[in-house]
């Protein structure tokens, strides 16, 4: 993963989506701690960010709800829904 994220030097946006692809693996592994930690970290830095692609916040909100999803946390879960609702456009979505 450090390869490609060297690989991927000047490309923000290509960097976070790396970080949160790294964080959903996390997840799907049972490690919730260090997916949230990641999450967290991804946050704190596009917070300060006007120029992230709406994809790479899509992305954070859909690894969020998925984690509180799975941690029983419902009022987040929809909170972090419908920011990935949010910033997300109606021809991506899944039209089932």
């Amino acid at each position: 993963m450090q390869e490609a994220h060297d690989r991927l030097k000047g490309k923000v946006d290509a960097q976070f989506l790396l970080r949160i692809g790294q964080a959903e693996l996390k997840l799907n592994l049972g490690q919730h701690h260090d997916c949230r930690e990641i999450l967290d970290k991804v946050s704190a830095e596009t917070e300060p960010m006007s120029d992230i692609d709406s994809k790479v916040y899509a992305a954070q909100a859909e690894i969020y709800a998925q984690y509180y999803r799975r941690k029983d946390d419902y009022e987040n879960f929809y909170k972090a829904g419908l920011t990935f609702l949010a910033y997300t456009n109606d021809s991506e979505l899944d039209k089932d």
